[in-house]
């Protein structure tokens, strides 16, 4: 017996001739959707007697019998006189039967039945062969699935739950959650398409390495004298005080901030002349090497100013300038070391911090 819905067309209908008569032993024509292949239709809701392809109209113009059209496919009609000869405008193509969800391709199924590892479900619609491309919708049953597990729709037979191509392992399906079943393209499997019903959040997550762009607040506190002005830089509230460096001589400068790191400082070089001394000397400002905790050095400045002595203790020349000085680790030090180069001996180095990155 075939499965069927009641026909839109034809049923209860008394069809007219286009003069406004009484189409009185005309006939119903009914072919496959979009062809001119005949298709029968049925007389009842068993699906068990067909109808003629040419169903006859009585005397009052309407079929002598119910039309049912076979759940799933879609049928032509032509409304014909009695002599057999179609009737303009008469034709109805791809008219299927009333509630008829197979085209859809999906059944509600409702609650499985059968076992955790071992689904029946009952389409409210039954199906009558496994077809690819249709899904089932079904709500699981009390318990979760365990292993491998079958599903067994409108009793056409076991067959297996994959998820992805894969036979499931257990807990995929978990109680009393919606899930969608779509047949595939071999017929003999069910995939389980991915439903999200609830969400267990663990209360530690692992995560991947991230990327961040745009602003960021720091929630590092400013060391005490210096202001934030950007999410990793910090710099100098008031006046800079300089201090003097030893010629030739290594000076560790520790950080403002245990957070630093990196430290940006301002170097000046000052020449003073010598009492007494003969005009015309020249003598060179200081460069200045960065020295780190493992003992490289870089040279930080290499500027360098000469100046005609001949004055009495005045300064007669300086030149500074600004650079950033890394840290060798969080929390360290960072190391300077000038050199005088000349016969002066009163060559003075100063440095002073401006601010530093954290």
């Amino acid at each position: 017996m075939a499965t069927v819905n009641l026909s839109p067309i034809g049923n209860g209908v008394q069809f007219l001739l286009p003069s406004g008569a009484v189409n009185a032993n005309g006939y119903l024509s009914t072919y496959q959707a979009g062809t001119s292949t005949p298709v029968a239709t049925y007389n009842s809701s068993a699906g068990s007697v067909a109808n003629a392809t040419s169903i006859p109209l009585g005397t009052d113009g309407a079929p002598a019998s119910e039309i049912w059209i076979v759940s799933g496919t879609a049928v032509k009609f032509i409304l014909e006189d009695s002599s057999g000869v179609p009737i303009s405008g008469k034709t109805w193509d791809n008219i299927k039967g009333i509630n008829d969800e197979t085209g859809l391709g999906v059944y509600w199924c409702g609650t499985a039945t059968g076992t955790a590892n071992a689904l029946v479900l009952t389409p409210a619609i039954p199906s009558t062969a496994y077809t690819a491309g249709v899904v089932y919708y079904f709500k699981s049953g009390a318990a979760a699935n365990t292993g491998a597990t079958t599903v067994n729709i409108s009793g056409l037979g076991a067959i297996a739950i994959q998820d992805n191509g894969s036979a499931l392992s257990g807990s995929e399906i978990q109680p009393n959650q919606w899930y969608q079943l779509l047949i595939d393209a071999t017929t003999t499997a069910a995939q389980l398409l991915n439903v999200i019903n609830s969400l267990t959040i663990p209360q530690t997550l692992a995560l991947a390495a991230v990327s961040f762009s745009g602003a960021v607040i720091s929630t590092k506190a400013a060391a005490a004298g210096y202001s934030r002005i950007s999410p990793n830089q910090c710099q100098l509230s008031g006046n800079a005080s300089f201090v003097t460096l030893t010629n030739s001589t290594t000076t560790t400068i520790s950080a403002p901030s245990a957070n630093a790191t990196a430290v940006i400082v301002e170097l000046t070089n000052l020449v003073y002349g010598i009492n007494g001394g003969a005009a015309g000397t020249l003598r060179s400002c200081n460069s200045f090497l960065c020295q780190d905790a493992a003992g490289i050095i870089t040279q930080l400045d290499t500027q360098a100013v000469s100046v005609d002595q001949g004055n009495n203790n005045g300064t007669i020349g300086s030149d500074s300038a600004a650079g950033i000085v890394y840290l060798a680790s969080v929390g360290g030090s960072f190391y300077i070391k000038s050199t005088l180069t000349g016969a002066s001996t009163n060559g003075l180095a100063q440095y002073a911090i401006l601010g530093y990155y954290d």
